[in-house]
């Protein structure tokens, strides 16, 4: 997971979700002094993960902090839509979409439609 913000708040944030066990990595921007979309993040993300962009997943709501760069260093995009169709201007369109983030649980255990 890459996320901006403090390191103890996002923490927090994912403990209530309860998502916690779908990563394997955790790269927070207050913890290491890039933020998205740099892509010092994203890369420090796949050097936790064994610099395997092939088998990693990037999942956000915003086509230019989150989808494009996440592209942009080889990772699968998952674009979190709220509803919104994705825009023929947006370069690097997303490999997978859902309708909000409370989706990801199911699409992550496959019992999803996408």
């Amino acid at each position: 997971m890459v996320t901006n913000g403090n390191g103890a708040a996002q923490c927090r944030k994912i403990e209530i979700l309860g998502i916690a066990e779908y990563f394997s990595a955790l790269v927070i921007s207050g913890e290491i002094g890039s933020r998205k979309p740099q892509s010092q993040i994203y890369q420090e993300a796949l050097k936790a993960l064994g610099n395997c962009a092939d088998r990693a997943w990037f999942v956000g709501d915003d086509p230019s902090n989150d989808i494009r760069p996440a592209t942009a260093v080889g990772l699968g995009t998952v674009w979190v839509s709220d509803g919104k169709p994705w825009k023929a201007s947006e370069e690097c369109k997303p490999i997978m979409q859902i309708r909000r983030f409370a989706d990801l649980p199911a699409l992550l255990r496959g019992t999803t439609n996408i």
